[in-house]
């Protein structure tokens, strides 16, 4: 939090939710908008689709989606969803992670 003050980031409205995300991210619903998610947890079936169906009706236009680790089956396979879907925009993927934003 200190090195996001630091550059002058706002962070009065910054939150963290610690915990693993089949346990946190229902608890969480419906709690406030999400502006940027990042997936990047078990890379194992069915958890990056889980964390994705947890968050996605919460984030807003505009917003980013951060997914890691693609070359892995499990994570992949939310990848290759978000790549066909008209509501998200892929963006210049590093590596293993691909990057979305919300259009639609």
């Amino acid at each position: 939090m200190a090195d996001a003050q630091s550059t002058g980031l706002p962070t009065d409205k910054l939150r963290f939710a610690v915990g693993l995300s089949d346990a946190i991210l229902p608890a969480l619903s419906g709690e406030w908008p999400l502006d940027m998610v990042l997936i990047d947890r078990a890379d194992r079936f069915p958890f990056p689709k889980l964390d994705f169906l947890f968050v996605e009706h919460r984030m807003r236009l505009g917003s980013d989606l951060i997914v890691d680790d693609v070359q892995i089956r499990a994570v992949g396979m939310l990848e290759e969803f978000l790549a066909a879907e008209q509501e998200w925009q892929r963006n210049s993927p590093v590596e293993h992670t691909a990057f979305y934003r919300k259009i639609a």
